[in-house]
């Protein structure tokens, strides 16, 4: 397998997993940055000079970049819609989704064929998988191991987010809900950057939640850190699967999240989470107080909710699903 990018900190991983690794101009936000028609120029020579099999585009830039390389040579094309698209002029004249659209949640699927008027036959379902698995018995020693480089005591509830800092996560609404938890010994650790960040961080000084919110970059060992949490948050307002809910699942967290998009695909409201409605702030408090005053609920929930994971979710169904897709694409090109 060959993998393109435009290069980071997690091409490592792409390598030590045995792929190849190549790097293109890909790092812009616009479909349009006159950049891009160099970068397709060089993946077109690739594809034909070493008659690539199918091309898989992941982001709506490298969804344009695929579309203008393969022009003309038969080479089937397939995209990984990741959450929710807004309908605009540009995405509609110029959809490039590809001969097969792989949708991670049936809220996604849904999406693209309802708003965007994909057809079903276009489809399919791939959900995302959990790479590792830790082992229950492992699972005290890591949230010491977390606490610790937080710093944080014993007595206090750590509760969680992760994720990018931009309206459409709800943090305002989860900075709120905490100025509801004032009489609780409960911290609120957010890992992430973002636009909203400077919002974000006003709300809190307003709120006089200095002292109680810890707001932190994303950083390297982040994964250390999640172990510490003793109740992860997602109060998005809009969510195509999750992936940082998959993640605090796997890993034994309870978690509180909004009902919304394919969130409900990953929690049993009651079971392996709790959900509360979009956008409001005393339900959020309330969820998040109710676990935080049942140590022990709290750690059975997360239990079932890593059973849950662990048979849903597995890398091995995400590689077998996405593999099928190629194999569909090579034999009907051969037909």
């Amino acid at each position: 397998m060959l993998v393109v990018t435009g290069g980071g900190e997690a091409v490592h991983q792409i390598t030590d997993g045995g792929a190849e690794h190549r790097t293109l101009f890909l790092d812009t936000s616009s479909e349009l940055n006159p950049r891009l028609w160099g970068s397709a120029a060089k993946l077109r020579d690739w594809i034909k000079r070493e008659e690539w099999q199918v091309v898989h585009a992941q982001t709506r830039v490298t969804q344009g970049v695929s579309l203008a390389a393969t022009l003309g040579l038969g080479v089937p094309r397939v995209t990984t819609c990741h959450g929710f698209f807004k309908t605009r002029i540009l995405r509609k004249c110029f959809p490039w989704w590809g001969d097969r659209v792989i949708a991670i949640s049936g809220a996604v699927e849904r999406h693209l064929r309802i708003d965007w008027g994909i057809k079903p036959e276009r489809i399919r379902l791939v959900r995302h998988g959990v790479e590792k698995r830790v082992e229950d018995e492992a699972l005290p020693a890591l949230r010491l191991q977390g606490r610790a480089e937080l710093k944080v005591l014993d007595a206090i509830t750590v509760v969680g987010a992760l994720g990018r800092i931009s309206p459409v996560k709800g943090y305002l609404i989860l900075v709120d809900a905490m100025a509801l938890l004032r009489d609780l010994p409960i911290e609120l650790v957010l890992i992430g950057d973002g636009p909203a960040a400077s919002e974000l961080d006003a709300r809190i000084r307003d709120l006089g939640l200095i002292g109680r919110i810890r707001r932190m970059a994303s950083m390297p060992n982040h994964h250390v850190i999640l172990h510490a949490f003793d109740i992860f948050c997602a109060p998005s307002l809009q969510e195509g699967l999750g992936l940082s809910i998959l993640d605090a699942m796997a890993r034994g967290t309870p978690v509180v999240a909004s009902r919304v998009g394919g969130i409900p695909d990953l929690i049993r409201d009651e079971s392996t989470g709790r959900l509360v409605p979009p956008g409001d702030a005393a339900a959020l408090a309330g969820a998040i107080r109710s676990m935080a005053l049942d140590p022990e609920g709290r750690i059975q929930t997360g239990l079932k909710a890593k059973r849950f994971v662990e048979r849903t979710f597995t890398i091995n169904d995400m590689m077998d699903g996405t593999e099928s897709v190629y194999d569909e694409l090579i034999r009907t090109k051969k037909i």
